[in-house]
């Protein structure tokens, strides 16, 4: 049995939002490869991080992930991230995403190819 936590804005109840910023030019995230040996002989907790996509479309006052990625939204493609995370052979997961829920229908095709 693995264990997943999504860490993230889930969205800004009771906030101000700011105006959305112009979509930024980021290139996509397929193929993005983390160097994992940088973690090599450290004590950090026994979960394997993964990141799904970064940004957010919103512009909460408190947050500064609009500051770097604009409002734009991008996500490594399914397949790509159910793969590491197999590969990962790890009983934890942490999704490290920024805002997981910010597209629900790409999220629930996350959490269900994670499920199987």
């Amino acid at each position: 049995m693995r264990s997943i936590v999504a860490a993230g804005c889930a969205r800004c109840p009771g906030r101000a939002l700011a105006a959305a910023l112009p979509a930024a030019k980021l290139s996509p995230l397929g193929g993005v490869i983390p160097d994992r040996s940088i973690f090599r002989e450290k004590h950090y907790a026994p979960a394997g991080l993964v990141q799904y996509g970064r940004g957010c479309r919103f512009a909460c006052e408190f947050c500064s992930i609009h500051a770097f990625y604009g409002s734009s939204l991008r996500q490594r493609p399914l397949r790509e991230v159910v793969t590491e995370i197999e590969a990962l052979q790890r009983a934890h997961i942490f999704l490290v995403d920024d805002n997981i829920l910010m597209d629900g229908s790409l999220a629930k095709a996350l959490f269900q190819a994670l499920s199987r």
